[in-house]
């Protein structure tokens, strides 16, 4: 469940206005920590997003292998006697 942008810039509007209310100093410094994880929260998001959108959009393509039968008599192996 991914939270918009949007919601989290609000939450990081009123934790700043908190702290410009505060007096108390370890209390503005939980309140500019909690602006810190938002905004953390907000840049992983964006680079989760590019991430996503570099990634090409080809599958993988499996590798095929030889059917050792059939190659068993070509002479091509060095343990061919």
């Amino acid at each position: 469940m991914a939270v918009s942008e949007q919601k989290i810039l609000t939450k990081m509007l009123a934790e700043v206005q908190k702290a410009k209310e505060e007096q108390d100093a370890e209390k503005r410094k939980q309140h500019i920590g909690h602006v810190q994880l938002l905004c953390e929260l907000l840049l992983e998001e964006e680079t989760a997003l590019r991430m996503q959108s570099d990634m090409p959009n080809n599958p993988i393509q499996p590798v095929q292998q030889q059917d050792n039968a059939k190659s068993s008599g070509s002479g091509d192996s060095i343990f061919d006697f």
